[in-house]
């Protein structure tokens, strides 16, 4: 059952353009200090480290992978996690302590999240150190951007508007000492994920001083799987005795459904650098007012941030060989 916060709204470009130009900007003065993104407290030029950016339509269920993330990571999975909220003047930024707090509140309650507002200094920037508990014990410190979805389909091209990006995204990706993996989530309700990807990777191309896809790793997240696969067996026959969209399906699923991003991640360089994957968070049902997430399952965002994990630090989650191995011995 699909989750209607996924479903895009009908975005007013002209109205979209006046809310950017009423955004605060570093020139307009100092922001509150509540309301102030981590990105303004430093020279976007001077960060490092890992950071993934996902990209994707308004309600294409971004916010609700890194809120369902941040509770695997956080309460679910076998490890250690903690914020990393420290500024490089010494203060703490606690807007990453009140968003992880709202998000454990709802997803307690089965609620999804509410979605980022619109406005650069909106953006969050959360950051966390996270350490096995078991196999490979090498920590891992990341960061991700909750970003708008109206902000960032500001790439596609409009009668009136060039291809353009907010100037701290554009800062963060033009950054060559990130390492960056980038996320597209896909959405089977949107027909035009192509357009907004495709240009997406055009404006890099043509902004940046570097072949992003040397860089970068790739990973392609369907939301909704349920629906995928039944768009997927409307798409092509072959499918109907299929019940559940992953494995190979979900590449057969974005071949059929995105075909030019798909040609974007079958040509990326490094084959050990991408992956498609599902969202799955698992089952789904409207209490007459609103879905809800009444029993969560942990497989699909683990297996996701195993592949996170293995980009940033080059190692895999779980025992090792020669725990495996001793395991194997006494059992």
């Amino acid at each position: 059952m699909a989750d209607e916060r996924f479903r895009p709204s009908q975005i007013d470009p002209e109205a979209q353009r006046q809310a950017e130009e009423d955004a605060p900007s570093i020139a307009d003065g100092p922001l509150p200090q509540r309301g102030r993104s981590r990105l303004f407290s430093d020279d976007i030029s001077q960060k490092s480290g890992n950071y993934i950016f996902t990209f994707g339509f308004p309600g294409s269920g971004k916010t609700t992978f890194h809120s369902f993330l941040t509770r695997y990571i956080m309460e679910e999975g076998p490890f250690k996690t903690e914020f990393l909220n420290k500024l490089g003047d010494g203060e703490s930024d606690y807007d990453i302590n009140r968003m992880v707090t709202t998000w454990k509140n709802e997803w307690r309650e089965g609620r999804f999240p509410e979605p980022t507002p619109v406005g650069d200094d909106q953006i969050r920037e959360l950051s966390f150190e996270v350490t096995p508990f078991q196999g490979v014990r090498t920590p891992l410190q990341f960061t991700f951007l909750e970003v708008s979805g109206e902000m960032l389909q500001a790439v596609l091209p409009t009668e009136n508007q060039d291809p353009s990006l907010s100037r701290i995204l554009r800062g963060l990706l033009e950054n060559s000492n990130i390492n960056l993996s980038l996320m597209l989530i896909l959405n089977p309700d949107v027909h035009n994920n192509d357009e907004l990807f495709l240009n997406f990777l055009n404006y890099m191309d043509n902004n940046l001083d570097f072949d992003i896809r040397e860089r970068a790793s790739l990973g392609i997240l369907i939301s909704k799987p349920q629906d995928a696969l039944r768009t997927l067996k409307e798409l092509r026959s072959g499918y109907d005795s299929v019940a559940e969209l992953r494995g190979e399906y979900c590449e057969d699923f974005v071949e059929q459904f995105a075909k030019s991003t798909y040609r974007i991640w079958y040509d990326w360089p490094n084959p050990k650098k991408k992956m498609i994957g599902r969202l799955h968070l698992g089952e789904i049902e409207f209490d007459g007012e609103k879905y809800r997430l009444t029993n969560p399952d942990y497989a699909s965002i683990g297996q996701i941030f195993g592949w996170v994990y293995h980009q940033f630090t080059g190692r895999k989650l779980g025992p090792t060989p020669l725990q495996r191995m001793l395991r194997w011995i006494k059992s």
